[in-house]
């Protein structure tokens, strides 16, 4: 049947043509690129190892054709590796309306689509086939929660057949984000496809039809009718709008009254269609700006203006080759020794049984042989002997190790990054040796993760336009901890405030990074020897008291969120979050609140004399004085502030002794301060002459209060601005 007399509608007779030129455009580009790709696939099983025509060579001689794979272990240590440490996507806010917690939002959101859809293994074959052959794709998708809903899902799915996937040829990001099409492909037989869709014009056709489609669209369908081929096209059409600049400097889409500018502006978006050979089976509008088929991109060359993609595999073939060809001739050497044949005058072996055993010497091992001694004549007849014939066993080895140098070198993976373990080498020196050995093979993990990035990007776009409206989403936390969180709406949460927060996903602009190296499992059991070094050290008993459920946080056994639970119970109250019985007394708070601006004031007081000393600058001769002054006074304001913080934390305590501690610093402060000023003043006047023109602040004093919960304790004597050279000043 030819195309014309199926189709109708013009539109889609011209979608279909869109799509079958550029589909024939994208295999005829990846035609050597799939070739290798398979080439490369087929080297990973055992008898794709050996040319078909040197293994029937040889078997048809009765030879040994070994395959002692070297290779896929190296593939399998990249790829373990890259299990263990799977880059993470992190989520940042990056425009007007976005913040940090919902970013964290949106970061939960994320793992917990990854989890549901077992994202992990759809990246991990991703990168599994990229690390053998270049390439690995995996797609994003949408789907019902379930049968009784119009809510949607997000899904990552895998795509085990990397040649399954044909991306726009034109694309040159590693990642895929600017390629303008994609095809995904699936081969369905024609029994099911009728079941499938039994409402296309392809289900009605009879299989003479059938095979003439294979004739007018030969990549699309099999030629002896027994199936077709069902493609899912993905393509961006930009559509050109009006952008009008307002006079408060925003842009709008809608024309106002009054506007300063216009610029003409282009939107995205993305169109789906299944389709087979003669028809549009369905087709959609995707919600996302990005096509959601993501690849992974190993070693990349440009040659002659076409992409090539590589993995571990290609340059390692000829090694692996030369390996099995030596092992095979080494095992074939060995068992061919005891087959040396004996040498000695005709008739020696004698007749009958006698010749048997001497035939079968050469075969099994006999204890005793006999032989003719004599001829005809009695004359005595040498004994048979054999040709002493050393095998080369020792050059064989040497061109076997050689074979294997050659695949630890192609690789960059020596017996460090394979966990063999050399003598006299501290642990230490073998991880040093391991990261050696994966530096090799970085670039993989950094297209891995650049990949990964960019599905972070198609997910933190898609997630507004699915979880549109208020809803109860489940998030994971980075410590895998699960948590049930409502977006787009009042949370029920109060920020410090006492504000009711609201998670709206779909408002603000975020952007996503990504960290490659250890995940939390990895991290936590690092943290957790530096705990258990630190629990041996002297601060080990004040751990214990302090922080006892972190330490047993960091454990991975069964009880171990139980253990931590119980642990936060005995805590003293001021160390439990959200206890009420860690809040301070009224009175106490009181007197916080009244020292906290105290030490505003002060710290106020020392910025201002700092700069009436800048402003003077010109006018002092000793420049060199001023600096010592100006240093001096910021050291101070730092020590000033980490004891602050030090003695607030400490009051928090309800301790008496503590809060003494802080009204002796308060009164120690003015000291300084008024001490700071004299001092300015002294050297104002004898250095110009005359008073400064404005007057200096008043030194502060501590807020009266009758309910002050303590007696003050006296302050040390002393300046603690010992400026060189300067009346206080220490030796």
């Amino acid at each position: 049947m030819k195309l014309e007399n199926v189709l109708v509608d013009p539109s889609a007779a011209s979608l279909l043509e869109e799509a079958k030129n550029r589909f024939h455009a994208c295999s005829e580009d990846e035609t050597e690129q799939r070739m290798a790709e398979l080439d490369d696939l087929k080297f990973c099983e055992p008898e794709g190892q050996w040319p078909e025509e040197v293994r029937g060579q040889r078997e048809a001689e009765g030879r040994a054709c070994l395959t002692v794979d070297r290779l896929n272990p190296f593939v399998h240590q990249l790829v373990n590796e890259f299990r263990q440490n799977r880059p993470q996507p992190s989520v940042n806010p990056v425009g007007d309306g976005a913040d940090k917690e919902t970013a964290e939002i949106l970061q939960g959101m994320i793992r917990h689509i990854a989890y549901l859809s077992d994202g992990d293994v759809a990246m991990d074959t991703a990168f599994q086939s990229m690390a053998r052959c270049g390439r690995g794709f995996f797609r994003v998708l949408t789907e019902y929660a379930d049968d009784t809903t119009f809510d949607q899902n997000i899904v990552i799915q895998r795509i085990p057949n990397l040649h399954a996937v044909y991306m726009d040829p034109a694309s040159t990001e590693p990642d895929g984000s600017d390629a303008d099409f994609g095809f995904l492909v699936s081969y369905i037989p024609q029994h099911i496809y009728k079941k499938e869709y039994p409402k296309s014009q392809m289900a009605a056709m009879a299989d003479a039809e059938w095979r003439s489609i294979g004739d007018d669209a030969p990549e699309w369908a099999e030629r002896d009718g027994s199936g077709c081929v069902v493609v899912e096209y993905y393509r961006k059409v930009r559509k050109p709008v009006t952008l009008y600049l307002l006079e408060d400097g925003t842009t709008t889409k809608e024309k106002p009254e009054k506007y300063k500018d216009t610029r003409t502006a282009f939107e995205t978006q993305v169109e789906w269609f299944k389709l087979n050979a003669i028809e549009i089976l369905d087709q959609t509008i995707w919600p996302g700006k990005y096509i959601p088929l993501i690849p992974m991109l190993g070693s990349e060359l440009f040659i002659d203006g076409r992409k090539s993609y590589s993995g571990i595999i290609r340059t390692a073939k000829d090694a692996q080759r030369a390996f099995n060809y030596w092992k095979s001739v080494q095992a074939e050497t060995i068992a061919l020794a005891p087959k040396i044949p004996w040498i000695g005058p005709k008739g020696f072996m004698g007749s009958g049984a006698q010749r048997s055993s001497w035939m079968a010497s050469t075969k099994r091992p006999i204890a005793a042989l006999e032989y003719e001694a004599y001829d005809a004549q009695q004359r005595p007849i040498a004994p048979p002997s054999r040709p002493v014939v050393e095998p080369p066993i020792m050059a064989i080895s040497a061109a076997m190790n050689g074979a294997v140098d050659d695949l630890k070198a192609t690789t960059g993976m020596y017996n460090a990054s394979l966990g063999a373990q050399e003598a006299n080498q501290s642990g230490v020196a073998i991880r040093s040796l391991q990261r050696q050995g994966m530096t090799s093979n970085y670039h993989f993990i950094d297209n891995a993760s650049r990949s990964i990035r960019h599905l972070g990007r198609v997910l933190i776009d898609l997630i507004p336009k699915i979880y549109d409206t208020k809803r109860v989403v489940r998030i994971i936390k980075p410590d895998e901890s699960v948590d049930m969180v409502t977006i787009n709406g009042p949370s029920g949460r109060l920020d410090k405030q006492g504000l009711e927060k609201v998670y709206d996903v779909t408002v603000g602009e975020y952007d996503v990074t990504v960290n490659v190296g250890p995940g939390y499992q990895t991290k936590r059991q690092e943290n957790l020897v530096i705990l258990e070094s630190l629990m041996q050290s002297p601060l080990g008993g004040v751990l214990s008291q302090v922080a006892p459920d972190l330490v047993a946080s960091m454990m991975d056994f069964e009880m171990a969120p139980q253990l931590v639970e119980r642990l936060k119970k005995i805590l003293p109250p001021q160390l439990q979050e959200g206890n009420p019985a860690a809040q301070l007394p009224p009175q106490v708070q009181q007197q916080l609140q009244q020292e906290g601006q105290m030490i505003e004031q002060l710290t106020q007081r020392v910025h201002q004399l700092t700069d009436l000393i800048e402003k003077e600058q010109i006018k002092l001769s000793a420049e060199q004085e001023r600096t010592q002054i100006e240093a001096a006074t910021k050291i101070r304001v730092a020590e000033i502030q980490a004891q602050t913080s030090l003695l607030e934390a400490q009051m928090k305590t309800g301790s008496p002794e503590a809060i003494n501690q802080m009204a002796s610093f308060i009164q120690q402060l003015q000291q300084e301060h008024q001490d700071l000023q004299e001092l300015v003043l002294a050297m104002h006047e004898g250095l110009t002459g005359h008073k400064p023109e404005e007057e200096l602040p008043e030194v502060p004093q501590t807020p009266e209060s009758p309910q002050t919960p303590f007696q003050a304790v006296p302050a040390e004597p002393g300046n603690a601005f010992n400026v060189p050279g300067q009346p206080g000043a220490g030796a």
